[in-house]
């Protein structure tokens, strides 16, 4: 008969467990499953797999933050789906866990990338209210991440899928009026366009990416004043607005 020295559980072959994140001894009952990871290769079927458990509660919160700390800390790539095992892998490497000898060493010869030698990882199980919480975090970054870089509508539906329909609403918001601004922007830019043509005018600014001189004459449109033929880059409308009308003022 086994005993738990932590929730008392008295049971005939009892399962005792480790906590991996303060190493503390217990059993299934009072330990969560939070992860399992299975190590093999890719050329056979066969994987062996390791339970991880840790305390329900601290631990498990503890844990959570560190991983959602990694989240917010780690640059994001925009163009690629939100992917939560990153993250446990970059809390992981920081070998600050009580893993036993052998799963410390089953994660070096089995990285979370197939070796050379077709070796790898993978994680076959993962607690649903720990991944959920991991998963918005990192949507919510990736949603802030495309607040900051001007994509207002990608962001819109990312918060809108998370249920969080104010974040929706200001950034569609902030959209629509980027999108009313660039319009009465193009319209400036065609009055101020006509003026020089009227006028026989001919400006000369300079690319902001490169310093090359452009001119601005009455064969120009509004193409060939957004684009810089000398090193092929775009120039904001603004810009170019802004600079137009101090030279006819």
């Amino acid at each position: 008969m086994g005993k738990c020295e932590i929730c008392g559980k008295n049971k005939l072959f009892l399962k005792k467990t480790n906590c991996f994140f303060c190493g503390k001894d217990g059993c299934a009952d009072c330990h969560l499953h939070l992860l399992t990871i299975s190590f093999g290769d890719s050329f056979s079927k066969g994987f062996d797999k390791i339970k991880l458990f840790i305390c329900n509660s601290n631990c498990k919160e503890s844990f959570t933050d560190l991983v959602k700390q990694k989240i917010r800390q780690t640059p994001i790539d925009l163009n690629k789906r939100v992917n939560v095992l990153r993250y446990l892998e970059l809390v992981f490497d920081t070998n600050e866990f009580h893993f036993d000898e052998k799963i410390m060493k089953d994660l070096i010869d089995y990285p979370f990338e197939p070796n050379r030698n077709g070796f790898y990882h993978i994680y076959d199980y993962i607690e649903k209210t720990f991944f959920d919480i991991l998963y918005k975090t990192a949507l919510t970054k990736k949603a802030e991440t495309l607040l900051k870089v001007g994509r207002f509508d990608d962001a819109a539906r990312i918060f809108e899928h998370l249920g969080m329909y104010e974040e929706a609403g200001k950034a569609r918001a902030e959209d629509k009026h980027i999108s009313i601004k660039k319009t009465e922007v193009t319209v400036d830019l065609n009055s101020l366009l006509t003026q020089i043509k009227n006028g026989g005018i001919v400006v000369v600014y300079r690319c902001p990416n490169c310093g090359a001189p452009l001119k601005v004459s009455k064969e120009s449109n509004m193409k060939s004043i957004r684009t810089c033929k000398h090193c092929n880059s775009e120039i904001e409308s603004m810009d170019v607005a802004d600079f137009l009308k101090t030279a006819l003022s």
